[in-house]
């Protein structure tokens, strides 16, 4: 355990069949319950919440594991294809999440977790692709689907564009900003966008639907959160094609390059929502791989 958190990353090798994969999680259930047990079964579903784990094998690949594209059937029945994150991105998500909220200002988590319990109550409240929504130039639009990430709008009348994605975290930022938005030229300002975007438009609408809908946010009492290590298991880790699957990350797992210090570009970047977005893995990250040395 020691050497695991003085080094980041780990890789246990022998035979087949000498307990590598179970002492890794052993060492996993010893750090996350702060030494009191070592029984991975022994930890909560949100201790759980903090191991990931993966065998990697021959077709094992970038799109597993960082990002890919994927097939999805849109609300019309059509099918494209979209940019997801893969296992390993995800899981740092989570880490990130948690490093970031450990750094936050009590009265910080409480107000965004009142913007949030204001959000979830209007998207609950309206009938999707049947509530009409109006921007301030009378353009006429629905909320035809809500998810994790996205806000999906359908446009009748805009024969070039009639669908759109507006970012769930975007719209969370307006809303914690408690700046007051008129038209959408402010939300282009807000988000330092160099020129407007059809969708800043919309953001203004939905905006100020929910401030409409809600005049004052609820004060949620919310814990601080602690900082929480995070341990991905790689199992198997010499069956997969090592550079293949990790591309630029191993820059970013070298342990004098966690944080910000080690960011880079993913290969799909020209596809995520902020172009400028980078992929780092952040200090509370811990990475034990297994391999068979036979």
């Amino acid at each position: 355990s020691s050497s695991l958190i003085e080094s980041k990353n780990i890789i246990f090798r022998g035979a087949p069949g000498t307990g590598k994969t179970h002492l890794a999680k052993e060492i996993a259930a010893d750090i996350i319950s702060n030494g009191y047990f070592d029984d991975f079964s022994l930890l909560t579903d949100e201790q759980k919440e903090q191991v990931e784990f993966v065998q990697f094998h021959p077709n094992y690949d970038y799109s597993d594991f960082v990002e890919g594209l994927r097939p999805k059937t849109y609300d019309d029945g059509s099918v494209g294809f979209e940019l997801q994150d893969g296992v390993f991105k995800k899981f740092v998500a989570r880490a990130k999440k948690n490093l970031d909220n450990s750094q936050k200002s009590q009265e910080m988590i409480e107000k965004e977790a009142s913007v949030q319990g204001v959000m979830s109550d209007y998207f609950s409240n309206i009938e999707l692709g049947a509530d009409e929504l109006e921007t301030i130039r009378g353009s006429k639009f629905y909320i035809s689907s809500v998810d994790e990430k996205y806000i999906n709008i359908s446009i009748p009348e805009n024969k070039v564009s009639n669908k759109l994605k507006l970012s769930i975290s975007e719209l969370k930022e307006m809303l914690e900003s408690d700046q007051t938005f008129t038209q959408s030229k402010d939300v282009t300002l807000f988000f330092n966008r160099a020129t407007a975007l059809q969708s800043d438009s919309y953001y203004l609408a939905i905006f100020n639907a929910i401030k409409v809908n809600k005049t004052s946010f609820t004060k949620s009492v919310v814990k601080q959160e602690k900082l929480k290590p995070y341990i991905f298991i790689i199992d198997e880790i010499n069956r997969g094609e090592i550079s293949k699957i990790f591309g630029e990350l191993f820059f970013s797992i070298d342990p004098g390059y966690r944080g910000r210090a080690g960011e880079v570009s993913t290969q799909y970047t020209n596809m995520h929502d902020n172009l400028g977005e980078k992929f780092y893995i952040p200090e509370n990250v811990y990475i034990i791989g297994t391999m068979n040395d036979i």
